[in-house]
């Protein structure tokens, strides 16, 4: 996995399906990650998903096509991802840390930058779910 500053290009899609700002956002294309700054590694675990579930650039562009057009195949990329980055933070953060992780990753699952796929509370049981 390779972290690049720069916008890709696909970035300007996103922002006007999902109304997202560059600040906010880390997008996976193929084996790279587009973030303007340093990832945590929870969040590095949670793209290195994204990374597998793309394999190559080539299936990275049907991948995304995927992505856009469908909720249900969005959600299932995105709820695979998160649950990586939470078995992440329950490995390395205390009971109170991952409480408050896991109600940001939920709150960010049910929010606008996904479509607004599941509410709060479905999104917070998914990403805990054993």
């Amino acid at each position: 996995m390779r972290q690049s500053k720069n916008k890709p290009w696909i970035y300007p899609i996103l922002r006007l399906r999902f109304n997202v700002k560059w600040e906010d956002i880390a997008i996976t294309y193929g084996k790279t990650v587009y973030c303007h700054k340093e990832m945590p590694d929870h969040l590095k675990e949670h793209e290195m998903v994204h990374v597998k579930q793309q394999k190559n650039v080539f299936f990275a562009f049907f991948w995304w096509i995927l992505y856009l057009c469908s909720a249900k195949f969005r959600l299932s990329q995105e709820l695979e991802a998160y649950r990586a980055q939470y078995q992440y933070i329950c490995r390395h953060f205390s009971i109170s840390k991952r409480l408050e992780t896991a109600r940001a990753l939920a709150n960010l699952l049910s929010g606008p930058m996904y479509g607004g796929l599941v509410t709060f509370a479905e999104a917070d049981w998914m990403i805990r779910k054993p």
